[in-house]
């Protein structure tokens, strides 16, 4: 489907020349290192800004928790291998979420039912839930590769911007150590990185606001905490952590 070999899906040797290069990147750019809290930060403090700004324009607003912080925790990861960030209103991130939402959507934690009997992409694609995934992946590896396109029209070598750009780097090395490093072998990562991250965290969080809806016992204790912590007006950071 990827035309390539995925993060997920490899293994042996490729699978670590691949997922020790993507790790050794991703923390060039701020992955597991400080400036990545600080990446963090700045999408909580545009998370806020926006929730504080949609209020005040009216009277009454029911947020969807449920989607309210895709996009913020898209950008975290979309920083790193893009080296871009979007708002709330962009209409580019916009359409990455409902790609994201509608492809999670249709697969469930546990499989679809044609991974579970993959003879049902032949007997059955349309209801076995088959014919949806190959679409929305379609969707969003046509997204992938046209930010792929555009990086390869600005990219300068020597000076890398983002996880994309170090990746062109060696796909256009000549050392012959780097005959697995293609540009399908890069959107499937990037796709890879995507479906592990985004949905997942922006689920947790909807629960974690609706286990604090269900019991206002526990949301109170945790306002006081951050109160007391943090104040009322501040951003939580690792620093408060030990706090």
């Amino acid at each position: 489907m990827t035309y390539s070999k995925r993060l997920l899906l490899i293994d042996r040797e490729f699978w670590h020349e691949q997922r020790r290069f993507s790790l050794r990147q991703l923390r060039e750019f701020g992955f597991g290192r400080r400036n990545m809290s600080t990446l963090i930060e700045e999408e909580v403090k545009e998370l806020v800004d926006y929730i504080y700004d949609t209020i005040r324009s009216n009277d009454s607003v029911t947020f969807n928790m449920d989607t309210l912080f895709n996009i913020h925790v898209l950008n975290s990861i979309w920083k790193m291998l893009a080296g871009v960030r979007y708002n709330q209103e962009d209409a580019k991130m916009k359409e990455l979420q409902g790609i994201m939402s509608e492809l999670f959507a249709a697969i469930s934690m546990v499989g679809a039912p044609f991974s579970h009997f993959p003879i049902l992409k032949y007997l059955a694609p349309e209801i076995s839930g088959y014919n949806l995934y190959v679409k929305t992946h379609l969707r969003i590896w046509d997204f992938l590769n046209r930010e792929l396109e555009h990086h390869k029209k600005t990219h300068i070598p020597d000076e890398p911007r983002d996880f994309i750009d170090v990746y062109l780097n060696m796909i256009n090395s000549s050392d012959k150590d780097t005959d697995g490093f293609t540009e399908q072998q890069l959107l499937a990562i990037c796709l890879d990185m995507f479906m592990a991250g985004s949905e997942t965290t922006s689920h947790s969080l909807g629960f974690c606001f609706l286990y604090l809806i269900l019991n206002p016992d526990v949301q109170r204790k945790a306002q006081v905490e951050i109160d007391a912590v943090i104040g009322k007006t501040g951003i939580p950071s690792l620093d408060d952590r030990p706090k």
